[in-house]
C-alpha cells in the first residue's frame, strides 16, 4: 500500500474522521553537508564510516562545532535527520579523550532509551567496541562493570545509580577489559 492510499484508508475509518486536518507532500531536497572545525579522532571517524556516515549534514556539523565550543545546543529537526549523531559524536569523542569521563543520557521513555542504545551499538560495533555502556544500571553495575555511558529514562534513573556522585562512576583499576566487554550493553 502506498502512502496516499494509506492516508485515504485512515480518512475513511470512522475512528479517524475529523482527526486528519492537513496532508501535504514535501518534495525531497538535495542534502547539504558541513565541515567540522577540527577532525574527529581516527577511531570515531572510522566508526562513522563503517556505520555508513561518510559526511555530516550541515545541522550536525554546526551543532557538534557548537558543543565542542562549550555552547548549549538544541536540535529540532524532522524524524530520521541524524539528531542522534549530534550528541553521540561529542560524547564518544570525550570518552575517547578521557577514560575517566562519563555520560548520562536521559530519555523520556524506556522505548526511546532502548532505540538510542541500538543506535549506539551500531556505531560502536567495530572501531569503538571497547566503550562500555548500558541502560538502567544500578550503582553496583556502574562501579563493577565500569560503564562509561548510561542511557535511562526518568523511571530508570534510580537514586542508587547516582547516590555517591562521581564515585559511582569511578572505573575500578583492577577490572579486566574482558569483564567490561562481557557486561557491555546491559
Amino acid at each position: 500500500m502506498v502512502l496516499g492510499e494509506f492516508v485515504e484508508y485512515l480518512r475513511r475509518k470512522r475512528d479517524y474522521r475529523q482527526q486528519i486536518v492537513h496532508v501535504e507532500h514535501i518534495p525531497a531536497r538535495t542534502a547539504r553537508y558541513g565541515n567540522l572545525k577540527r577532525p574527529l579522532p581516527t577511531a570515531l571517524q572510522q566508526a562513522l564510516s563503517e556505520s555508513g556516515t561518510e559526511r555530516l549534514y550541515t545541522h550536525q556539523a554546526q551543532a557538534i562545532n557548537a558543543i565542542r565550543d562549550g555552547q548549549n545546543v538544541i536540535v529540532a529537526t524532522s524524524t530520521a535527520s541524524g539528531k542522534t549523531l549530534v550528541y553521540n559524536v561529542p560524547v564518544i569523542e570525550s570518552l575517547l579523550a578521557d577514560p575517566r569521563a562519563r555520560a548520562l543520557y536521559l530519555f523520556p521513555s524506556k522505548a526511546l532509551a532502548q532505540d538510542q542504545l541500538r543506535s549506539l551499538r551500531q556505531l560502536t560495533t567495530h572501531a569503538l567496541r571497547n566503550l562500555a555502556y548500558g541502560t538502567y544500571a544500578t550503582r553496583f553495575h556502574l562501579v563493577l562493570v565500569g560503564l562509561q555511558a548510561l542511557l535511562v529514562n526518568g523511571v530508570g534513573l534510580r537514586r542508587d545509580s547516582l547516590a555517591f556522585g562521581s564515585s559511582c562512576w569511578q572505573r575500578e583499576q583492577d577490572l579486566s577489559a574482558s569483564r567490561r566487554t562481557r557486561h557491555r550493553g546491559n
